[in-house]
């Protein structure tokens, strides 16, 4: 079997064409084409780059294959020979490639194909020397992932005739140019951030004042083409505090984005004392279809309360509810929220700094955190330890901090046994201000390595920033502030519902892999690497946070993936991919999206919260959902022998996952665009007995008929039917439904089709979740969830509101679709003092924030024996035995609806109810 790779053309003329053999080890073949491809061609998905190579620096790589007559293309393997530096300041790597003896009978590390020497000349260029010393073909690479462009990828083939090869990088700048007015408020940020002089990036801010208010608009433009501008407004009142933030995105005509687009609302309002009192968050995110439609519209609501202390110390915050103690110096004591209690242990020295800080678990007594903290004479904290205890084991970070004169000069991060695993260097001018940061690595050695200057105005204004690389794609320069200890802070942290520690940098980002199992969503976080991962990798029970910088932790549910993505270090790369794994599947899951909203809701969760940016693949049409037509008609008397698979099909379907709002699961009911309905109208073949596919792609899994809701008889030799209703013109209308009629295995629950629904986000949900009885509370019921519902007569028979002995019916509908909803019903635990008695009762209803738009209908049904024993406990003697409920409904002239429970032809109960807390 051979692979034929195709034409290679970004490498002038040079024409290269590869083939791969058929290894004799297992699983080997599918090593050397993801080798090749990654580092031949470096395809992106989400940011990664794969292949596999030897990683010289964070931004370079090196690699080589061997053309070998034995077992063809292997790769060879790379063994450093040292390193050093010239007395200039240059620095060099050497080494060699070897064959591997497991791929080769020739194959030994004591035997050099290729020899490498890799030059850093102090003015920034890089040479990558190959020497060829074998005498088969050798393909040698040098490539840069952080670009992730062909551009910066070479490689040629060593021949007998052909023996050196030299590959060249020079240093690119990413320039940052910052203007003040003459307030001092900075009116305009450029990036050029390819060193080409041209500015790539700009971020324009203009300041209005409006009375007492501030308002300062954000707007940003890129390469000279406005087809993307996000705009945020800030408004301040005259004390500076933020009253107000709105954000959208908009094209160059102030458009909302065709695609998607989103924009929120902060408003804010403070006390007397300039203390914010509450933080409303309002979002809505808009999908368009390519004609500027508005398809789906996501709407999240927050509003968040705080409350201080005399000394201004924020001791609630109220969202999830959460509560803060101080002690007598101000420093946090206790934290505890609705899912957790911790309790701060603190030490100080003789000068007040605090020595040690232990996080204890108020629930379990178990130490979560240790804190250390070490100063100098002068206050300076010069050393700082942090010891995780989570699942995974104790993580351990720690800094050293070295000053001069007050300054920082030094920040020095430390391995367990106290050496230094790399370093940050600090250059200040006269003035105190830093004007060069620059990492030094111990894993580098004496490799250069990207450095950051800064430039200041006469009056201290930071007016560029320059970040100078080896190779220069893809670096982030880190902010002064967040480089510089200035003291130990006690915040409040966001609730996270695993215990996570805060996750190390990656150079190559972040994977994210997805699967269903046992009702749930299950989440595995890993590292980036030039290489395919396994399902060994991605479905194991082992999680690990290594010293070294390797992530792999999985998590089982959303709230516990959003927090687990919060820990990961700022702006970081998550490539959620659900791509091909390498290995044997064996009986693991295949790997899927959830819902689309709830996708967006992550990457906008993440976004929003912690600046993480996740990137999903684009999504593939022809795998989705589908319903066809076959090329000539069939009829239910022609599927009783039809083999499906052999089944020739129209060239398009007849209906997509883009014709459908939403796929309810539970009935397999199908509401439909008002394109998908009008398909259904147009075609002639959409009639009685016509056959219909249910596809995934092109791929047909099971077979049915149309057929008319009226009929009372199923279709002969269909085990499916699509129950279609027509008025007495024939016209459609919707929803459908597909109808099990014979088939003992329902196939429409096949798991291809629903998670091809899943993917394309249009998997639903009619279900509902309800307290079978009611609810006696003394909690106010405009506390209780009051999302929106309308009872309705479905029937001229039947009331939509009724008691039925001691059973109380509803008939509601709402909107909604992708999630479960909550009904209960609520009663004041009090009577109303009347002839008859009276008491409040709310139909409560939590719709979890369902972004859906169709409309569901459902009967509900509450049993109301407790209300009739707590009326009998408080009025023993009364033998009337009616209660009017005035049921709260504001579409009403009076606020609610008035329905009679008479229970006095039945005995008595004993009043065995205990009473509840809502």
């Amino acid at each position: 079997m051979a692979f034929r790779l195709p034409k290679l053309s970004n490498f002038g003329s040079l024409q290269i064409y590869g083939n791969f053999k058929t290894r004799r080890r297992k699983g080997m073949m599918k090593k050397s084409m993801a080798l090749f491809f990654g580092l031949c061609m470096v395809f992106m998905i989400g940011g990664q780059a794969y292949g596999t190579a030897y990683v010289v620096t964070p931004n370079l790589e090196v690699d080589a294959i061997i053309n070998s007559e034995e077992s063809g293309r292997i790769e060879a393997v790379f063994h450093k020979g040292g390193e050093d530096v010239t007395a200039r300041g240059d620095s060099v790597i050497w080494g060699y490639f070897y064959a591997d003896p497991d791929d080769v009978g020739w194959g030994s590390r004591d035997n050099p194909e290729v020899y490498v020497k890799i030059w850093f000349d102090i003015s920034g260029r890089i040479d990558v020397n190959f020497f060829h010393v074998s005498v088969p073909d050798i393909t040698v690479f040098s490539a840069s992932p952080a670009v992730g462009t062909t551009i910066y990828d070479k490689h040629d083939t060593l021949t007998m005739d052909n023996r050196y090869v030299r590959h060249e990088y020079h240093l690119r700048r990413w320039s940052e140019f910052y203007t003040y007015d003459a307030d001092g408020n900075m009116t305009r940020e450029e990036y050029d951030r390819d060193g080409d002089g041209v500015i790539d990036l700009t971020r324009a801010y203009t300041f209005t004042k409006e009375g007492d208010t501030t308002i300062r608009k954000e707007e940003v433009d890129g390469d000279g083409i406005t087809d993307y501008r996000p705009m945020e407004t800030f408004t301040y009142d005259s004390d500076g505090n933020l009253l107000k933030h709105e954000s959208g995105s908009y094209d160059a005509d102030g458009n909302l984005l065709k695609h998607e687009s989103s924009s929120s609302v902060r408003t804010y309002t403070y006390d007397d004392s300039g203390n914010k009192t509450e933080e409303r968050y309002e979002s809505d995110t808009f999908i368009r279809d390519t004609d500027g439609n508005v398809t789906r519209r996501l709407t999240d609501t927050r509003a968040y309360a705080y409350t201080y202390d005399d000394r201004g110390n924020e001791i609630k915050a109220q969202y999830e509810t959460e509560s803060f103690a101080y002690n007598a110096d101000g420093n946090l004591t206790r934290h505890e929220s609705d899912y957790s209690v911790h309790i701060y242990a603190l030490t100080y020295d003789a000068n007040g700094n605090i020595t040690g800080k232990e996080n204890v678990n108020g629930d379990d007594g178990t130490t979560d955190e240790v804190f250390t903290y070490t100063y100098n004479a002068d206050g300076n904290m010069t050393k700082e330890v942090h010891e995780m205890h989570t699942e995974l084991g104790t993580i351990y970070t720690a800094y050293a901090y070295i000053f001069d004169a007050g300054n920082m000069i030094r920040k020095d991060w430390l391995k367990k046994d106290g050496s230094i695993k790399s370093s940050l260097v600090f250059t200040y001018d006269a003035e105190g201000r830093v004007i060069k940061e620059e990492p030094v690595s111990s894993i580098m050695g004496k490799i250069y390595s990207n450095y950051t200057t800064y430039i200041y105005d006469e009056i201290g204004n930071l007016i560029r920033k320059v970040i100078t690389g080896n190779l220069g794609g893809g670096i982030i320069g880190t902010s002064i502030p967040e480089d510089l200890p200035i003291g130990v802070y006690e915040t409040s942290s966001l609730v996270t519902v695993v215990n996570i520690p805060l996750l190390p940098d990656s150079m190559k980002g972040y994977e994210l892999y997805s699967w269903q199992a046992d009702d749930q969503w299950h989440f595995t976080l890993i590292t980036g690497t030039n290489r395919l991962k396994t399902y060994k990798e991605v479905f194991s029970d082992e999680n690990t946070v290594s010293e070294d910088g390797w992530v792999k932790i999985t998590v089982t549910g959303v709230d516990s993936l959003k927090a687990m993505l919060m820990r990961l270090p700022w702006k970081a790369s998550v490539a959620w991919l659900n791509r091909e794994l390498d290995g044997d599947q064996g009986e693991m899951p295949a790997l899927s999206f959830p819902a689309t909203e709830t996708v967006d809701e992550i990457k906008i969760h993440c976004e929003q919260r912690g600046s993480v940016f996740v990137h999903t693949p684009a999504e593939n049409t022809k795998s989705g959902f589908n319903i066809y037509l076959a090329s000539e008609p069939l009829t239910d008397d022609d599927l009783e022998t039809l083999d499906i698979s052999q089944v020739e099909l129209e060239p398009d379907p007849l209906l997509s996952d883009e014709d459908i709002i939403v796929y309810l699961q539970e009935n397999h009911v199908i509401h439909l665009t008002e394109a998908g309905r009008q398909k259904l109208r147009d075609s002639p073949r959409v009639k009685d007995k016509e056959a219909f596919f249910v596809c995934v792609g092109d791929q047909p899994i099971y077979a049915g008929v149309f057929w008319s809701v009226i009929k009372s008889f199923p279709p002969n030799h269909s085990d499916f039917s699509i129950s279609m209703t027509f008025d007495m013109l024939g016209m459609y209308h919707y929803p459908i439904a597909i109808r099990n009629e014979h088939a003992k295995d329902d196939l429409r629950a096949d798991p291809r089709i629903l998670t091809a629904l899943e993917t394309c986000g249009k998997l639903g949900t009619s279900s509902v979740d309800t307290n079978d009885s009611l609810i006696l509370s003394d909690t106010p019921l405009s506390e209780w969830d009051h999302d929106p519902y309308t009872i309705k007569q479905f029937s001229t028979f039947q009331q939509p509101v009724y008691m039925e002995d001691d059973t109380l019916h509803f008939h509601v509908s709402y909107n909604g679709g992708f999630r479960k909803h909550e009904f209960n019903l609520v009663a004041r635990n009090a009577f109303l003092e009347s002839d008859p008695v009276q008491v409040d009762i709310l139909l409560a209803h939590n719709a979890n924030d369902d972004s859906g738009e169709v409309s569901l209908g459902k009967e509900l049904t509450f049993e109301m024996s407790r209300l009739r024993a707590e009326y009998q406990r408080q009025y023993p003697d009364d033998t009337a035995g009616r209660i009017i409920l005035r049921i709260q409904y504001p579409d009403t002239a009076d606020g609610y609806l008035a329905v009679e429970y008479n229970f006095a032809d039945r005995k008595p109960l004993m009043s065995d109810f205990a009473e509840e807390e809502g």
